[in-house]
């Protein structure tokens, strides 16, 4: 990927393209799955601290939620039981990609004390849509969001506008 497209989009910009990647990904290579739970936790990144999101969704990756034969045996603070059974029953049957592309972008969101650093976390989630030759979304879309905003992060914004998850949702 060219990370020149990105050079001026915000932080809160650069995460949503980012799941905006991880969406293409997930609808291209699962296409029988019902995303929508998981595409609507992605969203709330960029539109509250990413500290706050990050606290839950660490709780909600793949490896964390299989790591312990059932919810009584594990240690979750941010999920309910509920959550724990509906996320465990929609990664049935998914490789490890799903879980390096959601490691990925949390490891995007804790990185981000340098935005620096962030990149290469970007880069591995659109590296594994080129190697599937699957499309990357327009970075335009979230040229709006500016770098010259709210020091580099840019401002908060509900992203699901920019969801292809989200939106097929309301047309059905």
């Amino acid at each position: 990927m060219n990370t020149e497209i990105l050079k001026n989009v915000s932080v809160v910009g650069r995460v949503a393209y980012a799941v905006m990647c991880i969406e293409n990904y997930l609808i291209s290579e699962y296409p029988g799955k019902d995303w929508t739970i998981l595409s609507e936790e992605m969203w709330k990144l960029t539109s509250m601290y990413f500290d706050d999101w990050g606290y839950r969704f660490i709780e909600l990756l793949p490896q964390a939620l299989f790591e312990k034969p059932d919810f009584a045996s594990s240690y979750f603070e941010d999920i309910s039981e509920t959550d724990y059974d509906k996320f465990r029953k929609l990664y049935q049957n998914c490789h490890d990609d799903v879980n390096q592309l959601l490691l990925a972008l949390y490891q995007m969101e804790e990185a981000f004390t340098d935005e620096s650093n962030a990149m290469p976390y970007l880069e591995k989630i659109t590296d594994a849509l080129e190697r599937k030759h699957i499309s990357l979304p327009n970075a335009e879309k979230v040229s709006f969001s500016r770098i010259s905003e709210h020091h580099g992060w840019g401002n908060h914004f509900d992203g699901r506008f920019l969801s292809v998850i989200l939106k097929s949702e309301k047309n059905t």
